[in-house]
């Protein structure tokens, strides 16, 4: 079998971002004039020494090939559960081995783009019936000096379509801060990063699409493509673009249809007026509806000339965040990602709420929904901050 047979049978089976596989068949090719050079030579050495000359060649072919999937590995290392992914929606060592071995909710579409010396990843990506969660690596965006500065945040504009229909998104950068349902759901800060970076100079960045039209995510095809990279700090009234370029994935979509839905006869929330009469609840998005009178409010705001300006808008039911489960466990921060829509259903007072979610829910151990009734000062919430509607 001949070098690139060899390689070519290691790399079987295997996706690799095309940096990757360049640099791998570039070290390939200095392999191989070495492999020329040293039979070459042993030509021109008696008979005897063939064996060892033929030993030492075949020695350096399966290095050869070694080094090209040994590179493989490296790239395949991307496509995973993000860390930013495992912090922010608590994902268990338990949960991450059954996600990423049954690839049913979640799934490693490997996927990669490079321009300008960048190259984004996608590590993960989670679909529901009404929501779905993107997390990408970005490797070679070097630090500005800015990132030294107060207020320093990275930025990225992603252009997302799904199936051609723009969705409701929202995306950042993961800065290592999350939630966590221990210790009264305090924010907790991770480690492992540092100004948004981690220790090998990669940095997250998470997607939240959300729809309105049940399962409409579910086998479509997506787009995504990345233009701008760049910055804002305190100092600054504006983005700086760093890089421009094109990253641009394709695949199609797949995940968990999976759902609860009940009509709800008690669902009174609290003192508030407001009652929940549907529940749809998904591994990670929730539709509900909510009967609550409506009234207009006056929001108030201060334009860029300091002139103080106000509009009409409507007064929104209490907001639902987490979860009790048949177990006990409250999950404080069940639907508080990014995304999401609400809005009043024509005439009727009628709230339609879709949440997206920061945590994978069995949505068949939900016993209670959770709404807020007061958010306490030191951030340090129990079940006495929170409005109880049971939902089964």
């Amino acid at each position: 079998m001949r070098v690139h047979e060899i390689v070519e049978t290691l790399r079987e089976d295997v996706e690799i971002p095309g940096i990757v596989r360049r640099k791998a068949d570039e070290a390939l090719e200095q392999i191989q004039r070495a492999c020329k050079e040293e039979r070459t030579k042993g030509f021109a050495e008696e008979k005897g020494g063939t064996m060892n000359r033929k030993r030492r060649w075949l020695a350096v072919c399966i290095a050869a090939a070694v080094l090209a999937v040994g590179s493989t590995c490296v790239a395949v290392s991307y496509w995973g559960i993000g860390r930013s992914t495992e912090k922010e929606m608590k994902i268990s060592g338990e949960q991450k081995e059954k996600l990423e071995r049954e690839q049913g909710l979640m799934t490693f579409p490997k996927q990669s783009a490079t321009d300008q010396g960048i190259t984004i990843s996608l590590q993960d990506c989670a679909v529901d019936n009404y929501g779905a969660r993107l997390t990408f690596r970005f490797d070679g965006y070097e630090s500005p000096e800015a990132a030294s500065e107060e207020g320093y945040c990275p930025y990225a504009f992603p252009n997302v379509t799904v199936d051609g229909v723009r969705l409701s998104m929202e995306g950042g950068f993961y800065d290592g801060y999350y939630m966590s349902n221990e210790g009264g759901g305090m924010c907790l800060k991770d480690e492992d990063v540092e100004n948004y970076r981690f220790a090998d100079g990669s940095m997250e960045y998470r997607i939240h699409l959300s729809t309105t039209e049940r399962g409409f995510m579910l086998s479509k095809p997506i787009h995504v493509e990345f233009r701008e990279i760049g910055y804002n700090t305190s100092e600054l009234s504006e983005q700086v673009t760093d890089v421009e370029g094109s990253w641009t994935m394709e695949w199609t979509l797949q995940g968990s249809d999976e759902i609860y839905e009940a009509d709800i006869e008690h669902g009174v929330i609290g003192n508030t007026g407001a009652t929940l009469t549907h529940v749809e609840l998904s591994p990670i998005s929730a539709r509900i509806l909510v009967r609550y009178p409506k009234k207009e409010e006056r929001v108030f705001w201060t334009d860029d000339d300091g002139n103080v300006r106000s509009f009409l808008e409507w007064e929104m039911p209490p907001q639902l965040v987490g979860a009790k489960m048949k177990d006990g466990t409250s999950c404080y921060y069940a639907w508080v990602g990014g995304g999401g829509s609400a809005g009043y259903r024509g005439q009727e007072d009628i709230c339609e709420v879709i949440c997206n979610g920061e945590q994978i829910l069995d949505v068949h151990q939900i016993e209670y929904l959770m709404f807020v009734k007061d958010y306490p000062e030191d951030g340090n919430v129990t079940d006495d901050d929170f409005w109880f509607v049971k939902v089964r």
